[in-house]
């Protein structure tokens, strides 16, 4: 580990700022998102199976311990 750390040393790195390639302002270059078909039928048929559960809390599913 030592010897890597002085190999990193070794580096050249005259010039080059310390956060240099770390990206800034992404939240502006972040694109909105949007509900597709898909989603909005995983949504309905989760609901539906969520529903139909027979021992649930809330949206939660309650099943049946593995250890007694």
């Amino acid at each position: 580990m030592i010897d890597y750390i002085d190999e990193l040393n070794e580096v050249n790195t005259t010039g080059i700022s310390p956060l240099d390639g770390v990206r800034t302002n992404t939240i502006q270059e972040l694109r909105e998102d949007e509900t597709t078909e898909n989603e909005t039928n995983y949504q309905r048929i989760r609901l539906n199976i969520i529903e139909q559960f027979p021992n649930r809390k809330g949206n939660l599913l309650e099943l049946p311990g593995i250890f007694d």
